[in-house]
């Protein structure tokens, strides 16, 4: 996953260029790191690991509910009436999004973020005290394929380096009149390995 947004204990950082939704993701992440409480946190892990008979971690699950509501926000949101003062729709809407996300304690939160009841609330001591513990105060690391950068925070930062990277690499080669063979980019030759490892991330 590229993640090109970042939580910190006071705020959620946004990079100008991040892919339409980003947003709607850190903000997950903001309000089930920081916001709610850890017996929310624990039955909504819990419960999706017994109903998908996984052992996942709560830092993979958390990715797992941040996409889901990304894409619900993206794609679905527009059908739900958060902020109706008919009583009978908004039961019925919380009911149709208690079925769509099979947890009655994601559908609060889902409702609750889209109502703007975490607006303007600070994170109570325990759950800063969780976050520093976890993340040291700065959210999770930029991470591409299962490969985790602690200096790299941007994809395009990522992708900058990247580019030059090769493009330094095969100007200098050709500048020394070398010819790349690309059947030498494999473990035998060590000095390739780390520029095969950051072409293929």
């Amino acid at each position: 996953m590229n993640v090109v947004g970042r939580v910190t204990e006071d705020s959620i950082l946004l990079y100008n260029e991040a892919p339409k939704g980003t947003e709607y993701h850190e903000a997950w992440h903001r309000v089930s790191q920081l916001l709610i409480s850890e017996k929310s946190r624990r039955k909504i892990y819990d419960r999706y690991n017994r109903k998908n008979k996984s052992a996942l971690k709560d830092s993979q699950l958390d990715e797992i509910f941040a996409e889901q509501f990304r894409e619900f926000m993206l794609n679905e949101s527009g059908k739900y009436d958060f902020d109706t003062k008919n009583w009978f729709r908004r039961i019925l809407d919380f009911i149709k999004l208690w079925a769509r996300t099979g947890q009655y304690a994601i559908a609060k939160i889902y409702s609750n973020i889209n109502r703007g009841k975490y607006a303007g609330i600070t994170p109570n001591q325990s759950n800063i005290d969780r976050f520093r513990s976890i993340y040291g105060g700065e959210g999770p690391n930029f991470e591409i394929s299962g490969y985790e950068f602690k200096t790299i925070t941007k994809y395009k930062q990522f992708d900058d380096i990247v580019k030059s990277l090769t493009y330094a690499f095969f100007n200098v080669a050709f500048a020394e009149g070398k010819y790349i063979n690309y059947s030498d980019l494999n473990e035998s030759k060590p000095t390739f390995e780390r520029l095969k490892l950051i072409v293929q991330a």
